[in-house]
């Protein structure tokens, strides 16, 4: 549960406001008023923000998030992440959201928003799917294009980590990582990877690209990416680089006309299979 701090610009609620509350009402008038509770961390403020009928911005600042209607008021002026104390339960069934989780990496705080660990979700979903998001918080999941969006309205550090099916570790990190709006189909920018032991930079080559599934073709590609890569929503511009939503496979795909609808990424060293794969961004 969630405990009311204070209300700016005082204007009534459609429901009365007890100490403790689940959701968040909607507000009945001044669209910059700012609704602030107190939280644990931005990935919980930004699950309730994007799941809030109303709310078009939110901000954090010393462990207490406000909400706003308006798309320019937050606490401090700035854009980020509106947090709740209780956890947020993993749905066993698949097909609903999931919040994604945090994951430390030396003094630095992730948001965790795609995993692939053990091939027991699938991929091969809709557009409405990757909108919302799907899978089990524990193994496999996406958080959602929403969430992600809620995110990227302001640049982040991206950090994607990818272990092969020979075991081997690489990882790569980029700047500036944006996601725009559904408008925009959730089109994503990023600047060429800026710390690394790839060989290639696996995600720069998509920035720019608007995100597809296998019901929506957005791609720079004469076919169908999404569907011709194994079913995996992502940005995709020409079908390259990085499939980290394509099947799955516990062991080594040789065949190069059917090796890119796995779960892979070319410019690791050459190309691989992946058997696990995190994309994150800093907090």
């Amino acid at each position: 549960m969630l405990r009311l701090v204070l209300l700016l610009n005082l204007c009534p609620l459609l429901l009365a406001t007890p100490e403790y509350f689940d959701s968040v009402p909607a507000l009945t008038c001044c669209c910059n008023q700012i609704l602030k509770v107190s939280a644990q961390s931005e990935s919980k403020c930004a699950v309730l923000s994007s799941r809030s009928n109303w709310s078009r911005s939110f901000g954090f600042s010393n462990g207490v998030c406000g909400l706003s209607a308006s798309d320019k008021c937050a606490v401090n002026n700035e854009p980020t992440i509106f947090k709740k104390q209780t956890e947020i339960q993993t749905p066993a069934d698949h097909s609903k959201p999931v919040p994604g989780y945090e994951l430390q990496v030396g003094n630095r705080l992730f948001w965790v928003f795609q995993q692939r660990l053990t091939g027991d979700v699938l991929f091969n979903r809709t557009w409405d799917e990757y909108v919302l998001g799907f899978g089990n918080v524990s193994t496999d999941f996406w958080a959602g294009l929403t969430l992600i969006n809620e995110f990227g309205k302001t640049n982040r550090t991206i950090r994607i980590e990818m272990t092969t099916v020979d075991n081997e570790f690489y990882w790569q990190e980029s700047a500036n990582f944006t996601v725009g709006n559904a408008s925009t189909n959730y089109t994503m920018h990023v600047d060429q990877y800026n710390a690394y032991n790839t060989s290639s930079d696996v995600l720069y080559f998509h920035s720019g690209s608007q995100f597809s599934t296998i019901d929506i073709d957005n791609d720079l590609y004469g076919g169908h990416c999404a569907s011709e890569r194994g079913g995996g929503g992502f940005w995709w511009a020409n079908c390259q680089m990085i499939n980290p939503n394509g099947f799955y496979s516990s062991t080594v795909v040789s065949d190069p006309s059917s090796n890119f609808k796995y779960v892979a990424a070319s410019g690791v060293q050459s190309y691989k299979t992946l058997q696990a794969i995190k994309m994150m961004l800093q907090l």
